[in-house]
């Protein structure tokens, strides 16, 4: 299959916000914006799974209002998710392969649409049950510590406008990641902050959002596969 289309109708009369890459109107671009319903009951939208740079049989396995789940040969790739997903929604079938979810893009209630949430969301227990994870972007999100990370093969953290109690510790628990290939984050760690998970992980290449953003929608950087 060189290109696969995947057209929804979703039948909702509220909003979706999705925070995937997907290609839109032919422009490959972050979605992390609201798409409102205008045709009664529904809106119709077009992913072009190419425009990810994902190999293989892909499929949309799973969709409610709080995430969405793509499938990669009918295994679970990537979740997409309000931090109030419930797995106790999901069918058995997809609930028992859940940990084998690579690709986990975190976000506040996707039900908020476009409006600024006026709290950072804590990090969700499910998500420190994911232990084969290798790409993580976590957006307004409130983050104590990401020790769990250290149990998982995480190469890609993305974190963008996150509340981070404490800034040294985070730095520390990322500076375990041996895994980690990449790690884009938003004005949250000071220089030393900085040096010191370089020095850790010499071989990591850490930058800006936008810039990891930007690589990614020129194919640089790929979702590991």
């Amino acid at each position: 299959m060189n290109k696969l289309n995947l057209i929804l109708l979703i039948i909702y009369s509220s909003i979706l916000l999705s925070s995937c890459y997907a290609q839109i109107q032919g422009k490959i671009q972050t979605i992390d914006t609201v798409m409102k319903t205008d045709i009664s009951g529904g809106y119709l939208m077009q992913i072009d799974f190419d425009a990810l740079h994902i190999k293989g049989d892909k499929s949309m396995m799973f969709f409610d209002k709080k995430g969405l789940i793509i499938g990669l040969n009918d295994e679970p790739y990537m979740l997409v998710a309000g931090t109030d997903f419930e797995l106790n929604n999901l069918p058995d079938k997809i609930a028992k392969k859940l940990s084998h979810t690579k690709i986990v893009i975190l976000r506040p209630p996707i039900l908020l649409g476009d409006e600024q949430p006026e709290q950072y969301y804590l990090i969700p227990i499910w998500l420190r049950e994911l232990n084969a994870v290798e790409s993580l972007r976590m957006n307004h999100i409130e983050i104590d510590d990401l020790r769990f990370l250290q149990n998982t093969p995480i190469k890609h953290l993305i974190i963008h406008d996150a509340n981070v109690k404490d800034k040294k510790k985070l730095a520390g628990d990322i500076s375990k990641l041996k895994h980690l290939q990449y790690l884009a984050y938003d004005f949250i760690f000071s220089t030393q902050e900085i040096t010191k998970i370089q020095l850790s992980l010499p071989n990591a290449v850490i930058l800006s959002v936008s810039e990891f953003n930007k690589d990614f929608d020129s194919g640089k950087i790929v979702f590991p596969q």
